[in-house]
């Protein structure tokens, strides 16, 4: 019998969450880099998508900072509550749709999970998780980018740094044949839908009362596992990117900019007299670069935080306190003016 989930998993766009929609000075290109398929591309600055070109096999879903891609899949959503009530028992399971096992948590391809997945396991009380695939190097999904043994060596890395717990890769018998039926399975009912419809839906609806700035799940899992393990040393900060900004007090002409574009909110501003005081809640900081793609002025960077209690902290670190400056739209169309122009020179007469 044909696994209906064969043509499943393809992702939808959450298109308010995405850094593009935060500001037009984004350059992420992150989920169109890791599709090896090309399904991904930019269409007048905003991501589109080419639902035939696409295998649903979940890379720019893992890869993507704010969450703004999510599955098609609905068994996807399930993931939360499977962890929450399997991980207590000891051990948990991750399933792709093409094994024939039906226990523990089921999606359309394992590698739309990513690092924090596990950890958020491990942080439930998991001592085993089982990565069942039916054969992935076989698969027509198969994204050597971001492949599951990827993510298996850095959770693994991370957890034998912590003692934490044992991530088992398993391949199983897949419950279909593979190769020419499940492309061709998948190409039909893609050409069906279109035909039908006129186009295949990539914009999620029904988001738009969320709030502009949000705080991912994946940085939220990945905060619970350091909350249980704030003895992490450097090392498993490094694996997980940990990063905060820095602002450079002489270039920075305070003009908010990165506060505005800031897609979580961890940078804040606030103002004392004629000063803005800037803040940053690094808990909140997922390193998506924004706040440095913005600055006219390349006054911010992001630098490494290995400092668990920091990341954890519940206080916002102090960054920079400093008056506007008085020449602030001047500066600011001079920057824009060398930045259209660069590699000619531009006087001021």
């Amino acid at each position: 019998m044909e696994n209906k989930n064969l043509a499943s998993g393809k992702p939808q766009l959450i298109r308010r969450r995405c850094l593009r929609s935060h500001h037009a000075g984004s350059k992420c290109e992150l989920c169109i880099h890791v599709c090896e398929k090309d399904a991904l591309f930019l269409l007048n600055g905003a991501v589109a998508f080419h639902p035939l070109k696409c295998t649903g096999c979940g890379a720019c879903i893992n890869i993507c900072p704010t969450e703004a891609l999510i599955s098609s899949d609905p068994s996807s959503d399930l993931v939360p509550g499977i962890v929450k009530s399997r991980a207590e028992e000891g051990a948990i399971s991750f399933a792709c749709s093409l094994t024939k096992t039906r226990k523990g948590a089921n999606i359309p391809c394992l590698q739309q999970l990513d690092v924090t997945v596990y950890l958020n396991a491990a942080a439930e009380g998991a001592k085993e998780i089982k990565l069942l695939n039916g054969g992935c190097k076989t698969c027509p999904r198969y994204n050597e980018h971001e492949s599951v043994f990827k993510e298996h060596d850095e959770s693994q890395g991370i957890f034998d740094k912590t003692d934490k717990a044992q991530i088992v890769l398993k391949e199983k018998e897949p419950e279909v044949n593979l190769g020419r039926r499940m492309l061709f399975g998948r190409a039909f009912q893609d050409t069906a839908e279109i035909a039908k419809t006129g186009e295949q839906t990539f914009d999620k609806e029904g988001f738009k009362d969320e709030p502009w700035k949000r705080v991912p799940e994946k940085r939220k899992r990945e905060l619970n596992f350091l909350s249980k393990n704030q003895d992490a040393p450097k090392e498993v900060m490094e694996t997980l990117h940990s990063v905060r900004p820095y602002i450079d007090e002489k270039r920075c002409t305070a003009c908010t900019l990165c506060v505005s574009a800031c897609p979580t909110g961890s940078l804040k501003v606030k103002k004392e007299g004629e000063e803005f005081v800037f803040t940053d809640l690094v808990r909140d900081c997922i390193g998506c670069g924004l706040c440095t793609e913005v600055c006219y002025v390349n006054a911010i960077k992001l630098v490494p935080e290995n400092d668990v209690a920091k990341v954890l902290s519940d206080e916002p670190i102090f960054l920079l306190k400093k008056k506007q400056s008085d020449d602030l739209f001047n500066s600011t169309l001079e920057s824009k003016t060398r930045e259209i122009f660069k590699g000619f020179p531009v006087y001021k007469t």
